[in-house]
């Protein structure tokens, strides 16, 4: 038992989201600042980001927008060990398709709201 006047956080999954132009990316970075239930530890530009931080990151974030992203990628992130969340377009299935290919933990539409996206970070990270 900690000591009286102590809190012990549950865990806080460490996070990367990669830069995005759509709406989504910001908007979730914004929620991890304002909530603090996820450490952001990088906003990669590139796949090199990622990679050069693999021993701080436990989930990634990336959206089907991501010109360099591939299957491929996607599936050489889970072999290294990091939990994938891929976020798409409604309704474009061949983005979808990519993630599914790649063997990402969960997939969602840009259109959940940061705040469900971060639960679901959190729940893949358990």
């Amino acid at each position: 038992m900690p000591p009286l006047g102590t809190h012990v956080w549950p865990h806080r999954p460490a996070v990367a989201t990669v830069l995005s132009p759509r709406e989504w990316e910001p908007r979730l970075a914004e929620e991890i600042r304002d909530t603090g239930t996820v450490r952001l530890v990088a906003r990669a530009a590139d796949p090199d980001d990622v990679v050069d931080r693999i021993d701080e990151i436990e989930v990634v974030v990336v959206g089907a927008e991501t010109p360099w992203l591939s299957s491929w990628l996607v599936g050489a992130w889970r072999r290294l060990g990091l939990i994938v969340v891929g976020v798409h377009e409604e309704p474009d299935q061949p983005a979808r398709r990519l993630f599914v290919t790649g063997g990402a933990d969960e997939i969602v539409s840009e259109r959940l709201e940061p705040s469900e996206l971060l639960r679901t970070i959190r729940a893949a990270a358990l």
